[in-house]
């Protein structure tokens, strides 16, 4: 959706054009405005920032957040793992898939249509589950004593949780368009 820089709300291609497109609002639920029982958002084409675009980004900007701090605590958790093996095949691995889910996930966040995004965030999902995987190993294994683990596990599930939701959120949407 839109996106926050020093307070300001930006637009959307579509947006640009002059033109408000419907697929902005494919997956939020509008808020009946209590007088009229309309949809309370505005269009950005006439120069009022729809408010489910800046919900929605904020909770976009949150999520981005939250797949950063988690690629930087798990490659801080495989710095404590060992030099011999299976140490660098699961710090190679957990490193790349759970590195990958924010990049991934910025990547869906700017897809160009539909089908780009639901294709985007179904590669979160499985390298959010790829991640649970490599510290699952990880852990049982025993290849390190860190306090950390734990919460990275309960994490990585949490992330893969929810962006499975948003697959399945994004076909069903995609499949009302047709």
């Amino acid at each position: 959706m839109g996106c926050h820089a020093a307070g300001r709300v930006t637009r959307r291609p579509c947006h640009a054009a002059g033109r408000h497109a419907a697929s902005c609002h494919a997956a939020v639920r509008h808020r009946a405005a209590p007088s009229r029982g309309r949809p309370s958002c505005r269009r950005p084409s006439r120069g009022i920032p729809c408010a489910c675009v800046v919900a929605m980004s904020e909770q976009a900007d949150r999520l981005k957040e939250r797949t950063f701090r988690f690629a930087l605590d798990v490659v801080e958790l495989t710095r404590t793992f060992p030099a011999e093996e299976p140490g660098p095949t699961v710090r190679r691995q957990l490193a790349k898939a759970a590195t990958s889910v924010g990049a991934n996930y910025r990547a869906a966040c700017r897809a160009r249509s539909h089908a780009d995004f639901t294709s985007r965030i179904g590669i979160v999902a499985e390298e959010a589950d790829e991640s649970v995987y490599w510290l699952d190993v990880a852990a049982g294994v025993k290849l390190t004593r860190s306090s950390e683990l734990p919460r990275l596990q309960q994490e990585s599930c949490e992330l893969t949780a929810i962006f499975s939701r948003a697959v399945g959120t994004a076909r069903r949407n995609g499949q009302r368009r047709r």
